[in-house]
């Protein structure tokens, strides 16, 4: 408990809290398109069962950092491009991502509903669904928490603390997502997005994630504005 007697760990775990809740945003979109499927009795159940494997997975990346480094080890070369394992499970996430964003927005133009088809799996699929998406998004998330701390208890107390942030604001996410066409809209070209940074790094192209985060929070804004609008004036829209 010493270590907590320390300025500079409060500063650390301040910024590597901060960093997680920022580096879990697309994970928290993703969470909320899955859940948004499921009927609205199990929409809690699900994101609490899918949060807790989340964190569960993590903190085990965690405390086994040297099996996660050797993820990031070459597997094998093509045109002379080193493949990780890590490499592999991005590309293939990434390009599911695009798959299920572009097929999700597709149901919504052809007037097809997805929780018909969520609900087939019911809440133990969804749940197993956020823990496999989270491990892809988790690797670099890990590896920046081992980069700004080297003490166990603060980079898991960081990990805690952005998984209960998600908690929240994910309950709020499903809701706006579930009661607002457009949001859905909105969060699923965001999923696209995701996928194509996901898949393009796999293949060693790095597109700064800052410019995906700040076309996103620009993005809400608007959508939140439009909807302000529309509440106060529905003849504006």
């Amino acid at each position: 408990m010493d270590i907590f007697l320390s300025l500079d760990t409060w500063l650390s775990l301040i910024t590597l809290t901060t960093l997680e809740i920022i580096l879990g945003a697309d994970n928290l979109v993703m969470l909320s398109i899955l859940v948004s499927g499921l009927p609205k009795d199990k929409q809690d159940s699900a994101r609490k069962l899918g949060l807790a494997f989340a964190l569960i997975t993590r903190i085990i990346f965690l405390c086994g950092i040297s099996w996660l480094v050797g993820l990031v080890q070459p597997l094998f070369h093509l045109f002379s491009h080193p493949f990780s394992v890590r490499d592999l499970v991005v590309i293939v996430g990434g390009g599911f991502l695009i798959y299920k964003g572009s097929i999700e927005i597709y149901n919504l133009w052809a007037g097809k509903h997805a929780e018909t088809h969520a609900a087939t799996g019911g809440v133990f699929w969804v749940a197993f669904q956020i823990a496999a998406f989270d491990i892809i998004f988790s690797i670099d998330s890990v590896f920046t928490a081992v980069g700004l701390s080297r003490v166990l208890p603060i980079m898991i107390l960081a990990i805690v603390i952005a998984m209960a942030f998600m908690l929240f604001s994910s309950a709020f996410l499903v809701r706006m997502i579930t009661s607002f066409i457009s949001v859905k809209v909105l969060a699923l070209a965001f999923v696209v997005l995701i996928g194509a940074l996901l898949f393009t790094g796999g293949f060693n192209i790095h597109i700064p994630k800052g410019y995906l985060y700040a076309a996103m929070g620009f993005s809400a804004a608007v959508e939140v504005l439009i909807l302000l609008i529309n509440r106060h004036n529905p003849r504006a829209v």
